[in-house]
């Protein structure tokens, strides 16, 4: 890690505080800039899907990435092995599968889809049109 757990956690802080002031229980983050500043995962892997899950009363943000990149996570991240969610390759190239399909899961088996989201709308693999598709329907 470039910066000490406790530089992210105050970082985290900030970020939940704007949360709090805008509504928002949930935030989505898929910008790679958002997600080092966030957790410090740094793979040059941002032409897949990937973010970071920030719930409002939780203590680590959620890593969602490819499974291949996903010992970047483990090593340049100081997030539990837990919260860091690999999606199989499967999920790649397989149309109409979409990594998201698995995303959309998890936030629905953990009931989150009942809760203020908060998205990115423009980072380079989740873009409005992505949005706008059957796929991403969480609501």
């Amino acid at each position: 890690m470039l910066f000490s757990k406790e530089e992210y956690q105050q970082r985290l802080s900030k970020v939940k505080k704007m949360m709090k002031e805008k509504g928002i229980e949930l935030l989505i983050s898929h910008d790679t800039n958002n997600m080092n500043y966030l957790t410090g995962y740094d793979a040059w892997s941002f032409y897949y899907a990937q973010c970071v899950i920030i719930h409002a009363d939780a203590d680590e943000p959620i890593c969602f990435v490819r499974e291949q990149d996903a010992g970047g996570a483990y090593i340049k991240t100081y997030l539990k092995k837990e919260n860091i969610i690999v999606y199989d390759e499967h999920y790649i190239h397989t149309w109409p599968k979409h990594p998201y399909d698995y995303l959309v899961k998890i936030i629905k088996d953990n009931k989150w889809d009942k809760l203020s989201i908060g998205l990115e709308m423009d980072a380079h693999y989740f873009t409005m049109n992505y949005f706008k598709s059957k796929t991403f329907v969480i609501f």
